[in-house]
């Protein structure tokens, strides 16, 4: 990238990236967007990437999360598996530098075709534990903006799963109402506790 100085993990992970999505000459696509705004964040970040040990590749794959691009991470398809197994590596070794949450409660907001609701009240009435399929996404603020949501009690006393990912870079923080995401690692175990209509209560456990 013109002006910021590219370490070879960082090189190398560029040039997977390409070959698995091509290159384009468009700022939004997976190939530019990301690397786009690493650049411009990388000198403001700097002393937080110091004081938390986080490296540049670290940050790329953090910006792909909150950034427009999760599903290379969230998502493993056949074609993009080198690229998304090399970004969750990254991205876990970020969550284990990133300080565990505090919150008390979180919300996630999603589309209610995109939730089991059945699966989850099956899930509820017979004790067993929900994983999420992959980085579950949270908020410490509850935005209300969609039509299902999860309320959700992580564990206390340096038990949880979830960091507060906001802290290294907190998307949309320029502007009035920032994203203040919390990401859960993989294979947090969460008990439903109970369905409202389209909001499902649950509590972190595992």
């Amino acid at each position: 990238m013109k002006g910021m100085e590219m370490t070879q993990e960082l090189t190398e992970l560029k040039e997977l990236c390409e070959i698995t999505y091509g290159v384009s000459d468009s700022n939004n696509h997976i190939s530019n967007f990301s690397f786009v705004v690493l650049e411009k964040v990388l000198s403001e970040k700097k002393d937080l990437m110091q004081q938390y040990g986080i490296t540049d590749c670290e940050l790329y794959v953090l910006l792909l999360l909150v950034g427009f691009h999760a599903d290379a991470i969230q998502t493993v398809s056949e074609n993009a598996k080198n690229f998304t197994e090399k970004c969750r590596f990254y991205l876990n070794s970020l969550l284990s530098k990133t300080p565990q949450t505090k919150s008390e409660e979180l919300y996630r907001q999603e589309e209610l075709y995109r939730i089991d609701l059945k699966r989850m009240k099956y899930y509820q009435e017979n004790g067993i534990p929900y994983t999420h399929p992959c980085y579950l996404t949270t908020s410490t603020e509850d935005y209300d903006n969609k039509d299902c949501k999860f309320i959700i009690t992580p564990l206390k006393n340096g038990k949880t799963k979830g960091h507060d990912v906001f802290v290294i870079y907190n998307h949309g923080e320029q502007c009035p109402y920032p994203e203040n995401q919390v990401e859960f690692e993989l294979g947090a175990k969460f008990m439903i506790d109970k369905i409202e209509g389209t909001t499902i209560y649950m509590q972190e456990i595992e």
